[in-house]
């Protein structure tokens, strides 16, 4: 038996002077939604469309037709009565049809206001059959009653004008999925349908923009578009319209929905990590967090910078201890609350500084607990350098005994100290201590101690002699080495002069431009002495002088040819202004000048080797650099301390 009604209930009676002018109801299942005024909900209680699936009926009214509405406990009592005059059976038949039924009623006043209730449920019928007596009315009282938790809604005059119900509707399509986003760019969990279609609500056929169907009129399909979305297929669709995420459109139909597996919202605060920065360092090798969760939680990433002791836990405090390991660096590891799903992270920094390893050139350089001692000659420093974790740098701090004697370079991997020739009889000492910048606790304490130097000054000359001495308890057949520094001068083919050498088997013998300014005075192979003597005066020539540097250097080194026994000689010096220099043997004299300086000084010579000459600069011991001044024409010696030099036998 089809239970909807489906035959206006009317009757005879013509006129309605007051109260309710006319009255219609729905099928309760045939009310779809309220489009209220400027999309506004409850509040606004004015309707300005119903949307419905099926179709108004009609009931008769009658002057004493009337509706009463009271609030009380928080609710709506609500009642409409009317009558029925035609009784016959097929009005009978049609109203007894509303026993399995409830409706939404909606009524117009005689003014020509229109009212509407019953959306919450839908309102029961009951009707009483009257016969009445003699010249009294025949037909139904009809009573429509509901409580209800909406107060009665005003609507839109032009809804009833226009037929009673939309015939069209916006159906939102929620692919491909696009997520709403809050003012933080962060999901909120609803999906938001990017465009809808416009079609009739009875069968969803497609309309066009001017609400014909398309498969008539043969244009495109009309849609409405998310705000800042654009038409998906201009080849198929029409844009009459845009929508926000929160319009409800059409046909009442809303354009957001959930979903959470797609739209998963940024949770907050489910899950927290307290601190959630740990720094590692020699001094601190362990630190514990507390884990707060309002669920079971688990580790989903971990960092191989430290070594954490919980994978996992439940709701409340939890205590993590992080060990540090050698992995230096930072890291992260990620936890998650299994239920909301929320993720923190917890920052690792590993932080290392320290010396992988030292390199160095010099004379001589004795490396100690904490450092280096270098010789007076100077020397040059490298040390490899790890700095890791936090920002991965290091600062550097100095305490130098004497200005000027060292520099340094700061690398990201390595650290550079250069240690100039030391000018004065004094020890000097430079401490370097380089210091994570995430932490004090990681750094490094290198000292760098440069030995006294040997100095010898000389006055004012012209002539300067090195007069080789041993005895055969010292060894036999000494060889020696000189040669210019940084003069600058070169020979007749443009070659440099300097580093040529002038000694046994050297090849500053054979150059005439050397031997203007170094002379040697022949190879002696038993004991005794050799003689070589610099010329200054030829070397500071009024051709020479403009182009000379400020100060000269000459170093002497040398080596053991024959047999090392104490290996000690003593090297006599001795210096002349004005005069000539006669060779006298091994020897060379002065004749006609004057003396102005003499000494002697003895010397360990460590190198002992028939080899040692082709490298004589590393194999020959380091015997002493004279520094000359070309302005003030006086000189400094400076004897080296250490035994460089390479002894084979």
């Amino acid at each position: 038996m089809d239970c909807k009604l489906d035959k206006n209930l009317t009757g005879e009676c013509k006129y309605a002077i007051s109260g309710i002018h006319s009255l219609w109801v729905l099928n309760i299942d045939d009310f779809q939604v309220y489009e209220f005024r400027d999309d506004k909900l409850y509040s606004e209680i004015y309707i300005d469309n119903i949307y419905i699936k099926g179709k108004w009926y009609e009931l008769q009214t009658i002057d004493e037709s009337k509706f009463t509405e009271k609030f009380a406990n928080g609710g709506y009592s609500q009642e409409l009565t009317t009558y029925i005059s035609k009784f016959d059976s097929e009005i009978q038949a049609e109203i007894l049809k509303t026993n399995k039924k409830k409706f939404l009623v909606l009524f117009r006043t005689n003014e020509g206001r229109y009212f509407v209730y019953g959306s919450d449920g839908g309102v029961p019928l009951v009707y009483t059959a009257e016969t009445g007596s003699k010249g009294s009315s025949i037909g139904y009282s009809v009573t429509l009653s509901k409580n209800s938790q909406f107060p009665l809604f005003e609507v839109n005059p032009d809804y009833m004008v226009n037929g009673g119900g939309a015939k069209f509707q916006y159906l939102p399509e929620f692919e491909p999925i696009y997520c709403e986003l809050n003012a933080s760019s962060k999901n909120t969990g609803y999906q938001v349908a990017t465009y809808a279609l416009k079609q009739t609500i009875d069968k969803g056929e497609a309309l066009d923009i001017n609400g014909d169907l398309c498969s008539v009129s043969g244009k495109k399909q009309a849609i409405v578009i998310l705000q800042g979305k654009s038409n998906p297929d201009s080849s198929k669709y029409e844009s009459e319209g845009i929508y926000n995420p929160d319009s409800i459109l059409k046909g009442g139909n809303v354009v957001k929905k959930l979903n959470y597996m797609e739209c998963r919202p940024e949770i907050t605060g489910s899950i927290t990590a307290t601190p959630n920065l740990i720094t590692l360092t020699r001094n601190v090798r362990t630190k514990n967090i507390t884990i707060y969760s309002q669920h079971d939680w688990k580790m989903i990433q971990a960092s191989d910078k430290a070594n954490c002791n919980l994978n996992e836990g439940g709701a409340g405090d939890n205590i993590a201890k992080f060990d540090r390991n050698t992995n230096y660096g930072n890291g992260t590891f990620k936890f998650k609350n299994t239920y909301t799903q929320e993720e923190i992270d917890v920052k690792i920094q590993n932080l290392v500084l320290q010396s992988t390893g030292m390199d160095a050139t010099g004379e001589q350089v004795t490396p100690t607990s904490n450092g280096v001692i270098c010789s007076a000659a100077g020397c040059s420093i490298r040390l490899s350098i790890m700095c890791a974790g936090g920002a991965g740098t290091y600062s550097v701090a100095t305490n130098i005994s004497h200005s000027n004697f060292v520099t340094y370079t700061a690398n990201t991997n390595s650290f550079e100290i250069r240690v100039s020739e030391s000018d004065i009889e004094e020890e000097k000492t430079a401490v370097f201590t380089l210091t994570h910048d995430t932490s004090s606790d990681e750094k490094i304490i290198f000292t760098v101690t440069q030995e006294a130097a040997k100095i010898i000054k000389i006055p004012d000359f012209n002539f300067l002699t090195y007069r080789y001495k041993w005895t055969a308890e010292d060894g036999r057949d000494l060889d020696t080495a000189t040669e210019l520094v940084n003069s600058g001068l070169v020979d007749a083919s443009g070659t440099t002069i300097d580093g040529l050498a002038v000694g046994w088997n050297m090849k500053g013998n054979s150059n005439a431009e050397v031997t203007k300014y170094l002379k040697y005075g022949g190879d002696n192979r038993d004991s005794g002495n050799e003689c070589t003597f610099i010329d200054m005066l030829a070397l500071c020539s009024e051709e020479h002088l403009p182009n000379l540097p400020d100060k000269i250097y000459v170093d002497v080194y040398a080596n053991w040819y024959g047999e090392k026994k104490n290996g000690y000689m003593t090297f006599e010096i001795k210096a002349y202004k004005g005069g000539e220099m006669v060779q006298d043997g091994y020897n060379f004299n002065n004749v006609g000048g004057e003396e102005v300086y003499s000494g002697e000084q003895s010397k360990f010579v460590k190198a002992a080797c028939t080899s040692n000459y082709s490298t004589y600069k590393t194999d020959y011991t380091y015997v002493c650099r004279v520094t000359y001044d070309k302005l003030t024409r006086e000189a400094s010696i400076a004897i080296q301390s250490d035994d460089s030099g390479k002894d084979c036998h």
